[in-house]
């Protein structure tokens, strides 16, 4: 399952390729049997995106931050 989440997120201030990050990020968890959220908060954190998988006697749950900026090669 694949949730995209609006609420909390400002996609305005977000640069397509951070939104694409984010995107390919999803369908690849989601591909791999990961129920899947974006901009998923609890308490103390926030993800951009959220995969959760159970798995026999285990909850596994992925938190994902995309990070996009320029890098200068030194």
């Amino acid at each position: 399952m694949l949730i995209i989440s609006k609420d909390g997120c400002n996609y305005k201030s977000e640069t397509w390729q951070h939104l694409l990050c984010k995107t390919e990020i999803a369908k690849v968890c989601n591909i791999m049997g990961y129920a899947v959220k974006t901009e998923a908060s609890r308490l103390d954190w926030r993800a951009d995106v959220l995969a959760t998988k159970q798995e026999k006697h285990q909850l596994v749950q992925l938190a994902f931050e995309a990070q996009w900026s320029p890098q200068i090669l030194e």
